[in-house]
Parts: C-alpha cells; structure tokens; sequence
C-alpha cells in the first residue's frame, strides 16, 4: 500500500512522508504557514495541491493566465513612482478578482487593482504595485511572479517578462529585473 507525502512547492521539498490517509495528510496542512504553496501525493502522484491564503491553489487558472508579465507597462493609479506589475487573464473575468486578492496578500504589496484591457478584447487585467528603490524591491517583484506562476501549473521560469523600454520578451530571471529596477546613475 502506498503513503501520502506532503511537499512545499516553493522550496520542492518533501516536509512530511508517510500519512496513511488523505485526511491525516490535510490535517498537517492545516498546521502550516500561510502565503506558501504545498501539495500532497500519493506514490508520487499530485493528488491535492492546497494555497493556504485566499483560496486559490496549483493549477486553478491554468491556459487563462497569460506567461506574459509586464514591468512598468501601465502607470501607478497612486500617481506614485511604484513598480508596477501586470498580469493577463484570457477569457474568464470571474478569475480576475482572486487573483487581484492573492496578489494583495504578499509583503510589500502597495496597491492592487484590475479592469479590462483597453488592446485586447476578453483580456482582463491584474495589477500589483510594488515601492520602487527600496532594499526589497526586486524580491517583492519576483515574489509576488514566483507565487503566482504555480497557479496556472507554470515554472517561473515559462514566463516572460515585458519592459517599456524594450520591444520584446525576456525569460524570467531574477537578473532581467534587477538590470530594469537599477536607478540609473547620478551625473
């Protein structure tokens, strides 16, 4: 017979082997800190992923959420100089507002917003607004793009990144970012 395994998908590592049932397997999540992702398996097999905040889990907005995030590609609605970040949702409106409520829930989020894309017909769209020359800065962006690629079943790393100052995507990298939030040097 096999066992249930608990693991955090943020780190991808096992946190607890050997839950004989799912239940006793669920009640150890219930144990767990908030605002981190973990899934449960049976011999291997993913048969609960389970967000502990906001409801939202692995794979809940999988083929509606766009791998295209942008950076600076819409202006603060805080008249700020935040960093703003943009994700797309393709089709499914109901979709929009748990994303913008996950979104709110990550440290040193400023501002969440939405509305409907003015481009793209179907297209909704999520915004995060994030304090821009602070020591976290580039951690807050890449955090709140790391926890939610796991929700559309994607890897950071199957995302793209769009900047206003460039006409094409970049791979997601922590270095794309950080080389974009750079303050530009003093004269």
């Amino acid at each position: 017979m096999g066992e249930f395994n608990v693991r955090s998908i943020n780190t991808k590592k096992t946190l607890k082997e050997g839950f004989q049932t799912l239940a006793e397997a669920q009640e150890y999540l219930d144990g767990l800190p908030a605002k981190k992702i973990y899934e449960v398996s049976y011999d291997g097999l993913a048969v609960l992923g389970r967000m502990l905040m906001e409801g939202l889990i692995v794979g809940d907005i999988r083929d509606i959420l766009s791998p295209r995030v942008g950076i600076d590609e819409y202006v603060s609605s805080m008249e700020s100089d935040n960093v703003v970040v943009s994700f797309e949702i393709k089709n499914v409106p109901e979709a929009v507002e748990p994303l913008k409520n996950f979104c709110d829930r990550f440290p040193h989020v400023v501002l969440t917003d939405m509305s409907d894309s003015d481009t793209h017909e179907g297209v909704s769209v999520v915004y995060v607004e994030i304090a821009r020359n602070t020591k976290r800065t580039v951690s807050a962006v890449c955090d709140v793009i790391e926890g939610v690629a796991p929700l559309a079943s994607l890897e950071p790393g199957d995302m793209s990144l769009r900047f206003p100052t460039v006409d094409r995507l970049f791979p997601y990298s922590r270095q794309a970012i950080q080389t974009y939030l750079r303050p530009p040097p003093e004269v």
